[in-house]
């Protein structure tokens, strides 16, 4: 909705926080203001009791929304045209909501002839103001209303108030000689607005309108229309030049509940994946196969038992996109405390883990009374590396034992343990 030659944009923070919003300024504009932009972030105000913060976060990037629609409650008890509700627009880049105050808004409807209503639709008072998002699957969130005024100017404006007949000029200078051809005057300043130069403008207009009326153009299409350029040759290819979007992939899911990361040893026979474009394309393939345009959704039945990539491309005829999505495989590290001394398989299962490749991690536990903290990651991720409270050292390597995962998966294991127990609440910082 916004526009590249905005007169002005205005950026504003809209911070949610429970049912209400806040504007960190506010908003105001004039009777017959247009083509401003206001910009807006919205953020998710959250209070963290337990760390005593304050945290932000953007409500559009964090919800996934791409889409929103701007409504607007006049001031007007008794307007028929109260309310005011914007088509669907695409958020920016940015992750922010751009309404532009343009003719849309300031007139609800043109009249049949295609003039603007006689009476102003732009009220005075206050506004409320209500942005709704969408993802691409048309799920909706609301944000709570904040309200913007409406003021009158103080001085006089033609744009509203008109010129007066026979009492206003446009400059100092002659009056002008008419065209010998049209019979239209060219206008100077100093030129007196009369009564008799508009009606003769406006006899020329009903002239030229009745002209218009009575030709017989039949159906005709923007593509037999000439336009005359070094890179069209029709109004049909223009505009579509003009309103081309390149494709994107708006969206690249699996209904697999496992997630992307699988423990070693898991094998995904079948699996089903949906996606979703920006518009409609004219072709694409998904893991080389090839699909109609018109579909969104495939099932991978090859089978899924090693990290594997499987890639979505498109086109739309002039430009291609795409998108990938990979399954990893990972088995457990195991860390925790314990004051056992036999260092077995039992050992690992009552300590806590995590699905990684990686053997560099930070955590904290609590190592009472007689209890050593351990450590325990599959050999091929090579030695590991220990500190607390910046200090270097403090662990053994005490055993290396098989494995064997819940996919039946086996592998050496290598276990480390605190030189130390009872060493109570404890960071360790792995390398």
């Amino acid at each position: 909705m916004a526009r590249k030659n905005a007169l002005i944009r205005k950026y504003i923070n809209l911070t949610v926080k429970e049912d209400t919003a806040i504007l960190d300024q506010p908003i105001y504009l004039f009777q017959n203001d247009r083509n401003i932009d206001l910009v807006f972030t919205i953020k998710n105000l959250r209070y963290d009791i337990v760390r005593n913060i304050v945290e932000e976060e953007n409500v559009v990037e964090s919800s996934g929304a791409t889409y929103f629609r701007v409504k607007i409650l006049k001031p007007d008890q008794d307007d028929k045209d109260r309310e005011f509700t914007s088509d669907l627009y695409f958020v920016n880049g940015e992750n922010q909501v751009v309404f532009n105050i343009n003719d849309t808004f300031i007139f609800d409807e043109k009249n049949e002839d295609g003039s603007l209503p006689s009476e102003e639709n732009d009220k005075i008072g206050i506004y409320k103001l209500q942005i709704q998002l969408y993802d691409s699957g048309l799920g909706r969130i609301t944000i709570p209303e904040v309200e913007f005024a409406v003021l009158s100017p103080i001085f006089y404006d033609p744009e509203t108030d008109g010129v007066i007949v026979d009492d206003s000029t446009v400059g100092d200078s002659i009056l002008g000689q008419p065209d010998e051809i049209t019979g239209f005057y060219e206008w100077y300043k100093g030129q007196i607005v009369s009564a008799e130069r508009l009606n003769a403008i406006q006899d020329k207009i009903k002239e030229l309108q009745i002209k218009i009326d009575s030709v017989d153009v039949g159906k005709v299409t923007a593509k037999e229309v000439s336009y005359e350029s070094d890179e069209f040759t029709n109004v049909q290819d223009a505009l579509d030049s003009l309103l081309y979007k390149s494709p994107t992939v708006t969206s690249l899911t699996t209904t697999y509940s496992g997630g992307t990361t699988l423990e070693m040893g898991t094998v995904l026979s079948s699996v089903t994946f949906n996606w979703a474009y920006n518009k409609n394309i004219t072709s694409q393939a998904f893991a080389n196969v090839s699909l109609d345009p018109n579909v969104r959704t495939y099932t991978y039945t090859r089978g899924i038992f090693n990290t594997t990539t499987l890639n979505l491309t498109a086109s739309d005829g002039k430009n291609s996109c795409s998108r990938s999505i990979t399954f990893t495989y990972a088995n457990r590290i195991f860390y925790g405390v314990s004051n056992t001394s036999t260092y077995n398989v039992a050992l690992l299962r009552s300590l806590s883990n995590t699905l990684s490749n990686s053997k560099a991690r930070s955590f904290t536990v609590n190592a009472g009374s007689n209890q050593h903290i351990f450590y325990a990651v599959p050999t091929r991720l090579g030695g590991c590396k220990f500190a607390v409270h910046g200090f270097e050292g403090g662990f053994q390597k005490v055993a290396t034992i098989s494995y064997t995962n819940s996919q039946t998966y086996t592998e050496s294991y290598d276990i480390y343990k605190s030189d130390n127990p009872n060493l109570g609440n404890t960071t360790v910082v792995v390398s």
